[in-house]
């Protein structure tokens, strides 16, 4: 725990919060083994419960004739950190907080070349409200901050740079964080290159 807080005075600071002050504190969610074990063991079965119930869902789908004119999106809002990095929850530029599944099942037959194609590029969940509205032939507004991820459905190509990303993370933090004289932290994403720059230091991760 004490060579993850060294990296930056910002993760020392979520570390302590996470473990004194946030609703997982360790008082009310004690950090033993037994005790992460079982956090992880629950998790494991939501998520059990959720594929089962999806399933259920795409079942009722076939029988009834509607599949192959359905549109299936499903996503997740953040991930979980279940004790990875000394921390429970969401929170900081780690992969296990933004890092979510995204799975879309577009129907049509020009659809088919993409079908079980797995993507690799950075996208955002901001992504997904121009993509249904393209795939129902609607017009996008200007006031949709992502693009479409509907080339990515039919194996088109993705123009570089299209998927830059430039986030201020834990904006709710901002004013205890300085009041303390710590840094904020920018997270690029550019292609498939993750940049972790902490605000007012001299090393990037």
């Amino acid at each position: 725990m004490e060579e993850e807080a060294r990296q930056h005075p910002f993760l020392a600071f979520l570390i302590e919060r996470n473990l004194k002050h946030s609703k997982w504190n360790a008082e009310r969610y004690p950090r033993d083994d037994r005790s992460m074990r079982q956090l992880r063991a629950t998790y494991y079965g939501l998520m059990t419960e959720i594929d089962h119930q999806i399933g259920r869902i795409i079942g009722l789908l076939k029988e009834t004739g509607q599949y192959d004119e359905t549109l299936i999106v499903f996503g997740s809002d953040h991930g979980e950190q279940l004790w990875d990095h000394w921390m429970i929850g969401k929170g900081p530029h780690f992969d296990q907080c933004f890092h979510v599944p995204l799975i879309i099942r577009a129907p049509g037959v020009e659809m088919d070349p993409g079908r079980g194609r797995v993507v690799d590029h950075f996208t955002e969940n901001v992504d997904i409200t121009p993509t249904i509205l393209e795939l129902f032939g609607a017009e996008i507004p200007i006031q949709c901050d992502g693009v479409s991820l509907c080339p990515l459905l039919t194996e088109g190509a993705i123009q570089p740079g299209q998927f830059f990303r430039l986030l201020l993370l834990l904006r709710n933090l901002q004013k205890k964080v300085l009041r303390r004289g710590r840094n904020l932290v920018r997270l690029k994403t550019v292609q498939m290159q993750k940049l972790v720059e902490w605000s007012g230091a001299d090393k990037s991760i």
